[in-house]
This record gives structure tokens, C-alpha cells and sequence, in this order.
């Protein structure tokens, strides 16, 4: 199984991605904060992740992290 892990940097207008597979760095891109960007970025990232599985001929994992970004209570 290769395990393939994106981490995320979240800012109001921007999120900074890095995509990362063993120690190896495979992609760095920064996009805008919205969900059409984001979408967009994430059928990306699985053609890549998938097509590079399929060469390997093995299953993959994608992995995505962040850091907390606080929450809002609601009264």
C-alpha cells in the first residue's frame, strides 16, 4: 500500500498544500480558499496519486492534514 499524505497550511484567502510520499516531496501549490479551488485541487491530487499507484501496480491511501483552526460557540 503506498500511503501518500497532503498537508495543508489554512489562511483566509489562500491554503498552501504539500503533497508528500515517503520523504520525498511530490507537489507544492497554493490555491485560493474556496470550495470550487479546492475541489478543483483535489481531482488533481487523486489523478496524480492514482495514476502513480496504478504504475506501481498497488492500492494507495491519500491523507490529509491540517492544523486546528478554533471553533465558535454557539449560544
Amino acid at each position: 500500500m503506498l500511503k501518500f499524505t497532503i498537508g495543508a497550511d489554512i489562511s483566509k484567502d489562500k491554503i498552501n498544500f504539500a503533497l508528500r510520499f515517503l520523504n520525498d516531496y511530490l507537489l507544492d501549490k497554493e490555491i485560493e480558499n474556496t470550495t470550487s479551488a479546492l475541489n478543483k485541487f483535489i481531482k488533481e491530487v487523486r489523478s496524480f496519486v492514482k495514476s502513480m499507484a496504478k504504475e506501481k501496480k498497488s492500492e494507495y491511501s491519500l491523507e490529509f492534514i491540517m492544523e486546528h483552526t478554533g471553533f465558535m460557540a454557539i449560544s
